[in-house]
Formats: structure tokens, sequence, C-alpha cells
């Protein structure tokens, strides 16, 4: 019963955490534009909200799905994610916002696994490797991504496969290995 209290509690204020993270920013992109119409605002939401791990696949039945499944709606964000800017293409003010956050995501990634090499540890940079993008340490791999190494490895293979097949990199690899079909890939 007393963990259950201690638990209860750490639910609670993680909830509260990220229901705030959720309304700042919400509200800065407002505060960025006043005149945001009803379309844009629905969206911007959606997008907040399936970035910060609150998926949606339309399923009424997550409780459910809960009991069977580990998170869900956590999941079903880390596969929407990515698609997201493709869904606002016609939305160009939350195209930008969705943009800017991707590139600050890949900024502050960057910059960890820089700060990570620089102190001496282990960095995956081949993306045809599995450990692409972590901190190795001994037998320990650390995933900084928060659950889109996946995708952001696959961007970075299909970057790697056009650098292979015009000959700046690659050049140790088979043929083979070099010519990767993307959908294959995807």
């Amino acid at each position: 019963p007393g963990l259950r209290n201690v638990v209860n509690a750490s639910n609670r204020h993680m909830t509260t955490f990220l229901n705030i993270m959720r309304s700042e920013a919400f509200d800065s992109f407002v505060k960025q534009y006043p005149n945001a119409t009803s379309q844009e605002l629905a969206a911007v939401a959606r997008w907040i909200n399936v970035s910060t791990g609150r998926g949606d696949w339309g399923a009424s039945s997550y409780n459910v799905m809960s009991k069977i499944f580990f998170a869900p709606r956590f999941t079903a964000s880390r596969i929407q994610t990515p698609f997201m800017i493709l869904e606002n293409l016609k939305n160009p003010r939350v195209r930008k916002q969705i943009a800017k956050d991707y590139a600050a995501f890949a900024a502050t990634t960057g910059t960890l696994l820089g700060l990570a090499a620089l102190g001496g540890l282990e960095v995956g940079t081949d993306p045809r490797n599995s450990d692409w993008g972590k901190i190795k340490t001994g037998n320990m791999r650390v995933d900084i991504f928060g659950g889109f190494q996946q995708p952001a490895r696959v961007i970075a293979r299909m970057v790697a496969d056009i650098t292979d097949r015009s000959g700046v990199t690659g050049k140790d690899y088979r043929q083979m290995e070099r010519e990767i079909d993307p959908l294959e890939l995807i």
C-alpha cells in the first residue's frame, strides 16, 4: 500500500508536468501567431500531443489496449510523429513549427552525441550499424533519441545510400551493401 501511494504520486507528477509542457508549447504557438485559424490551432495541438507521446490511432479502447500492450498511445506517437509534417503540408505555419521542432531535436541529439564522443565515450556514427546514434560504454547502449532512433536511422541510411552510390562514401563496402532499395529499407 505504501509503494502504491508513491507510484500514484509519481504518476500524477509526471502527468501534470507533461500537461504543463504541452500547454506552454501551445501557448507559445498562439503567442507567435495570434491570428491563427481554428484549423491551425487544432493541427498544432495534434502535433504537440503526438510528438510528446500522446498518439492517437482513433481507437477508443486505449484502456483495454493498455491491459495487453505497454503504452499503446506512446507507441502510436512514435509511429505518427515522423509523418506529421506530411499531414500538415497545406498548413504552412504549423509545418514551419514542426520543422523547427525537428531541427531542435536533431541539434540537441547531435550535440549530446558530440559531447559524449568528446568525453571519450564511443558513439555509433555509421547508419548501416544498429548502434548508429547510440552512446556505447562497455556492453551498454544508451539511446538518447527517445524512441525516434529507428526512423532517424532510416533517413540516415537513405542519405548514406545516396552518398555510397555517388562514390563519396562506402568504398569499403561490397556493391550489395552500397545499393539498398529505399522501399526495402523502410
